[in-house]
């Protein structure tokens, strides 16, 4: 069984559902497509407090996966497995070559200190397949040559897996992605296609508020939205 898995980090705006399948159903559209309230093709949402709770979660002492996932509709299903996960989005704010795994406040992975992060990376790449995709969602952590190196020394502890990141900024609507009842919201991030990052909340908002609902000027961020810039096998095959 593969598995999609979107992770929040600790202050990004949104609060993924742990049944992370959009409105928390089957059938719908599928990855990378997605509806206005959120992104299609995901499994299961995790929130995770820095990059060691996040490789604890998916692979030290991984967690139970939501009951739909096995068609078991009376309790969780078993840990996530080795390999298991075929698409990972790490989602966190972001810098030029910077994912702020930690929070705004805390200490950003880069290129530079991803050695200091191994032990927590290679636990993480663990849980994937050796041809997993996994995307770093975050607001222009690929932009540039920062960017690019990033990948590259994600590349080093992750060989064969796709990695993504975005030279463009991010943006997530909390309330046009809030599943109603359920006290969380759908997955997803969308490329809004901009370089600028210096927009304050309410600013982003009335940027991208009155544009939420046409998603061909808002896409969901993939590896194949305008902004994805993508590493495999160790070299740039798009957004260079």
């Amino acid at each position: 069984m593969t598995l999609a898995v979107w992770a929040d980090s600790p202050d990004v705006p949104t609060t993924v559902c742990f049944d992370a399948r959009l409105v928390g159903a089957s059938g719908g559209p599928a990855y990378p497509g997605g509806t206005t309230a959120g992104q299609g093709g995901w499994d299961v949402g995790i929130h995770f407090n820095g990059l060691s709770d996040l490789a604890d979660k998916l692979s030290r002492m991984p967690v139970g996966l939501p009951a739909p996932v096995c068609g078991n509709w009376y309790q969780n299903c078993p840990p996530i497995a080795r390999g298991q996960v075929t698409r990972l989005a790490i989602n966190a704010h972001g810098l030029p070559g910077q994912l702020y795994v930690s929070g705004v406040n805390g200490r950003a992975l880069t290129a530079d200190n991803a050695g200091a992060f191994h032990a927590d990376l290679h636990a993480i790449g663990l849980a994937t397949s050796e041809t997993a995709m996994i995307l770093l969602m975050g607001c222009m952590a690929g932009k540039g040559e920062a960017g690019t190196l990033l990948l590259r020394a994600l590349q080093g502890v992750w060989p064969g897996r796709t990695i993504v990141a975005f030279s463009t900024v991010g943006y997530s609507h909390a309330g046009g992605m809030y599943r109603s009842g359920a006290q969380c919201t759908e997955p997803g991030m969308r490329d809004t296609l901009s370089p600028d990052p210096s927009l304050s909340t309410r600013q982003s908002y009335e940027t991208y508020g009155p544009i939420w609902n046409d998603l061909k000027k808002l896409p969901w961020a993939s590896e194949t939205s305008p902004g994805a810039k993508v590493i495999k096998d160790g070299q740039i095959v798009r957004g260079g």
